[in-house]
């Protein structure tokens, strides 16, 4: 396979209710696995052992300061555990890959300085709960009242032991998402207000592997919902 390398233009960083793909520049998701120590005798170097995993977020971007702005949305954050983040790795279009958690708002640093443009770095720490690599099934967008359902996709059953995870992000508006799996309800989200999310999962097995997602608006809303199996 021939490598491509790609200059980045559009990313989406979706915080809870929040989008600041408008105001970050720059997002650095790292995964990590602890490294134990498990050497013994005869061994005639050093062996390890995968530990805990640890997932760190951080993002930087230009601030704006007042009612429902960057500023106090980071703010709000800070401190505040279970907040479902989710990231694209291309523009957010549906049936893209997208990453997602839950976190904790852990450092934020505000940069203001004279003849320059405010700016901040804010980083976040995993929460209870897996780092998710997931599908959008329902990208950024408007959607007028009633029950929108998404495109089916494959994404295969849910073995004994894993899990079906599912984040959705209302911006605006009011909107309840069911998560379905071949027809049958698997996860359910009641309604919320935006700005608001939610973060929930189901425990296989689920022998099913068609996948897709039912939002139910009251008047309009704008929503994202992303899925993915660990």
């Amino acid at each position: 396979m021939t490598a491509i390398a790609n200059v980045i233009k559009d990313r989406k960083v979706y915080l809870g209710g929040v989008d600041l793909s408008g105001d970050e520049n720059e997002v650095v998701m790292t995964l990590e696995i602890d490294q134990k120590e498990s050497t013994t005798f005869p061994d005639d170097c050093h062996t390890s052992t995968p530990g805990l995993a640890k997932v760190t977020l951080n993002q930087k971007g230009f601030l704006t300061f007042g009612e429902d702005m960057v500023d106090e949305a980071l703010v709000n954050r800070l401190g505040t555990a279970g907040v479902p983040v989710s990231v694209t790795t291309l523009k957010g279009a549906v049936g893209e890959v997208a990453y997602f958690t839950k976190a904790w708002g852990a450092n934020y640093t505000p940069k203001i300085a004279v003849g320059e443009l405010s700016s901040f770095d804010f980083s976040m720490s995993q929460d209870a709960g897996d780092v998710v690599r997931g599908t959008i099934l329902f990208a950024k967008g408007a959607l007028a009242g009633g029950v929108h359902s998404s495109l089916s996709y494959n994404l295969g059953a849910v073995a004994e032991g894993s899990r079906v995870y599912a984040a959705v992000h209302v911006f605006d508006g009011t909107a309840a998402v069911a998560i379905k799996c071949g027809g049958a309800a698997e996860i359910s989200f009641n309604a919320m207000t935006g700005p608001e999310s939610g973060f929930k999962f189901h425990d296989g097995p689920i022998v099913g592997t068609s996948w897709s997602a039912d939002v139910t608006v009251t008047g309009s809303a704008t929503v994202v919902v992303v899925i993915g199996i660990v």
